[in-house]
């Protein structure tokens, strides 16, 4: 089955040190209670913070550490993490995986972060975590044209043109965003549901019930007029909110930002999504300052505790 199509341009980051990248000055009108310089610091823990969504600990030999981003695939898995003080594995909750001399398994740990270092206070198994955000849709904004959505000529309606189609979007310097909508399958509520099969991942790879999104920042009317160049299905063209360029650009300046885990600016809300170890809201206020209110949205691996 054909996956909704997103030009994410995503990087898996690790803790690190003092950032040197430059970014843009503040305005006038940006508040003046707002962080004026890039933060050079991984933040320190006021209270009890918490892996709210679990987190994988390695202990190699040298020491346990909590990844906060991505694991390594490997066996043994390996990553770069926090450091844990005060752990042990005796009597640790849930289970743990031993092998090569490392030891791992997932938890959520309690415990005061100095901005270095986890202290552990608290260790609960992965059953402890907190659910997981619902995905967002891939939907259509467009409004539903009248008589339906309909194919306007078939000859332009096939896999080549739909992916000729995107990647003349995805050349345009207001590229915002692309994304296929196969809600209107006639099979799609069978996918939903959780069935599937090969008779249902064939006929939702039908181009006839496919409607191809493209979002930019500049002139709607002309990037609908490309776009049916090349495609004769269904089609929706709307304003996105910042130009694919744009994000990448603030991916760029933040992926040395000091603790920074992950980084990823190809979704459907036109932001810049960035996961950090630890934010107490002024990683929050330097990037609204820097970059525009909402544009770059920051979220914590480490969750304050209550």
């Amino acid at each position: 089955m054909r996956s909704a199509w997103l030009p994410v341009a995503a990087a898996a980051m690790l803790l690190g040190g003092c950032g040197t990248a430059t970014s843009t000055p503040q305005t006038e009108d940006q508040p003046t209670d707002s962080p004026a310089e890039r933060p050079t610091t991984v933040l320190a823990a006021d209270g009890p913070v918490r892996t709210a969504h679990g987190a994988t600990v390695i202990d190699e030999g040298d020491g346990p550490q909590a990844c906060m981003g991505g694991v390594a695939g490997s066996y043994p898995p390996q990553c770069r993490g926090v450091p844990l003080a005060g752990w042990s594995w005796d009597g640790v909750p849930g289970d743990y995986e031993e092998a090569s001399g490392v030891r791992w398994g997932t938890f959520v740990v309690t415990g005061t972060f100095d901005g270095t270092t986890l202290t552990v206070t608290d260790v609960a198994g992965p059953e402890a975590a907190d659910p997981q955000p619902p995905h967002p849709g891939f939907g259509s904004p467009c409004p539903v044209p009248e008589g339906g959505w309909q194919v306007i000529d078939r000859e332009l309606t096939t896999e080549r043109t739909l992916t000729q189609t995107i990647n003349a979007a995805e050349r345009r310097d207001d590229f915002a965003a692309a994304w296929v909508d196969q809600s209107i399958n006639p099979v799609y509520p069978q996918v939903e549901a959780g069935e599937m099969g090969i008779d249902i991942e064939t006929r939702m790879n039908d181009t006839e019930f496919t409607i191809i999104n493209i979002q930019v920042t500049g002139d709607v009317a002309a990037a609908e007029a490309e776009a049916r160049q090349t495609w004769g299905g269904s089609l929706c063209v709307s304003k996105g909110r910042s130009s694919q360029r744009e994000r990448q650009r603030i991916q760029e300046e933040l992926n040395t930002l000091p603790g920074m885990v992950s980084s990823s600016g190809g979704g459907v809300e036109g932001v810049v999504e960035l996961e950090v170890v630890y934010d107490d809201g002024s990683l929050q206020k330097w990037a609204d300052a820097t970059y525009g209110e909402g544009l770059v949205e920051v979220t914590s691996a480490l969750r304050p505790v209550g």
